[in-house]
Formats: structure tokens, C-alpha cells, sequence
């Protein structure tokens, strides 16, 4: 509080939450562990149809995703042959 104080803000009391474990923001779920991919989103992901050609796969959905998925890039390539 003395730092909101410093900077001369006025919070809003209904919209302010403190000594949370987890926080929904812009899509995605800011933890004391990091930051992690919004759950909703990624069940939208997995319920998404099987792609079926090289459009299906430039999904911008799983483009969110890929900053959660280690060698993110590497895995439409196999993907991208299978589909042709």
C-alpha cells in the first residue's frame, strides 16, 4: 500500500484483490509459481477437431499456447507432412 500511496493512486476497493495465490489476467493465470496458460483456453484447445490439412494447423489458438509448449516449433513440421 505505501507504494500505491508513493505513486499517488487511488485503487478501487471492490476491484482490488491482495494475498491472492493466483490472478486471471489478459488471458492468462498469473501464479506465485509464474505465469500459466489460461485453463479455458487450453480445454478449448483440446476439444478443438483434429486438423486436417496445413490451414487446420495455423490455428491461432494453439499459437497462444506454443509459449507454454517447450519446442513449441518443432512439432507442426512432422504435423505439416503428415497432413500433405
Amino acid at each position: 500500500m505505501d507504494r500505491i500511496r508513493a505513486l499517488n493512486l487511488k485503487p478501487n476497493p471492490d476491484k482490488c484483490r491482495f494475498r491472492v495465490s493466483e490472478v486471471q489476467y489478459v488471458g492468462h493465470l498469473l501464479t506465485d509459481m509464474g505465469v500459466k496458460p489460461d485453463p479455458g483456453k487450453t480445454e478449448a484447445v483440446r476439444l478443438m477437431p483434429t486438423p486436417e490439412n496445413k490451414l487446420g494447423l495455423g490455428s491461432s489458438m494453439t499459437n497462444y499456447l506454443s509459449k507454454f509448449i517447450q519446442r513449441y516449433r518443432e512439432v507442426p513440421v512432422p504435423c505439416v507432412t503428415f497432413c500433405v
